[in-house]
Formats: C-alpha cells, structure tokens, sequence
C-alpha cells in the first residue's frame, strides 16, 4: 500500500514497544511498527485504516473490471462462431447437391467464405482403417468429408 501516512504524527499508545507482546503489530498500510491499544487493531492509525480500505475496494473493482472484460470477449467470440456457422450454412443451401453428395474443391469454398473451422462438431469415421484417424465435419444437417488433398464430400443428411 502507500506510505504517505508516515509524515504525519502517530497517535500516542498506552504501551511501550514490545515485540513478544501479543498487542505488537505491523501496520497494514504503511508498514509502521507500533502497539494495539485494542486486539481488533491492525492499523497504526485511522488514516492508514481508511487508505487501506480504500486501496482495497479499488483493486476489487479493478478486478471485477477485468472480470467483465473477459466475459465480453468470450462472449464476442461465440457470437462470431454463430454468426460464421450460419454463414456457412446459407453457402451449403445454395448447393444443389446429387443424393449421394457433390464434391467440391477446397480452395473454391474458402474463396466464397467458407470456414471450415467452425462447425457444429466432427465425427470419427468407422468404416476406414483407425490409424488413418479420419473425420468429418458436422454443419447443421450437411457432412463434409475430405476425399483427397484439395478436395471434400458435401452431403445432405436426412
């Protein structure tokens, strides 16, 4: 905390400065060495008390400030996941696509604002050799599954 306190005059304490004494105390605040008049004490004097508190309540808020900040963030953040899932899904409708899917360069579906990072979730494929570690990706009712380097599976799932 601050030691601006220490130019002023301390209050005078009824008891002489002993450090094996139970009524011994460091000020809080500023650091000053002094002896409790009352066990309750914890500042050497009523200043130092309220700049204390102060100090306290300001870091407090500061914090929940922070707190907030974050909060915004992580909110913002799915919005834009949202706001990019539905953006992919109005792409996808505008496909006309053969009942056992169309497939589409990747390069193409990037240009137009494709994000084939969001997406509602990504499945394992369990017809293809596990060591593959192949997958699929899940937007709303449409499957993507990659078939070559540059190249995916779009299907419709009923």
């Amino acid at each position: 905390m601050k030691a601006k306190n220490l130019l002023k005059a301390k209050i005078e304490r009824l008891y002489r400065m002993d450090k094996e004494s139970d009524r011994y105390r460091v000020c809080l605040n500023d650091g000053v060495e002094f002896m409790a008049n009352d066990r309750r004490e914890k500042h050497c004097c009523p200043e130092c008390a309220d700049e204390y508190s102060n100090e306290k309540k300001r870091l407090a808020k500061l914090e929940e400030q922070q707190s907030l900040i974050e909060t915004e963030e992580v909110l913002n953040e799915i919005i834009e996941q949202i706001n990019n899932e539905e953006k992919n899904l109005k792409i996808l409708d505008q496909f006309h696509l053969k009942a056992n899917g169309s497939k589409f360069n990747m390069d193409y579906l990037s240009s137009i604002g494709f994000d084939f990072f969001s997406n509602n979730g990504k499945g394992e494929l369990f017809n293809i050799d596990p060591q593959l570690n192949c997958h699929f990706i899940q937007i709303g009712s449409y499957r993507l599954y990659r078939v070559e380097f540059s190249e995916v599976l779009i299907k419709k799932i009923i």
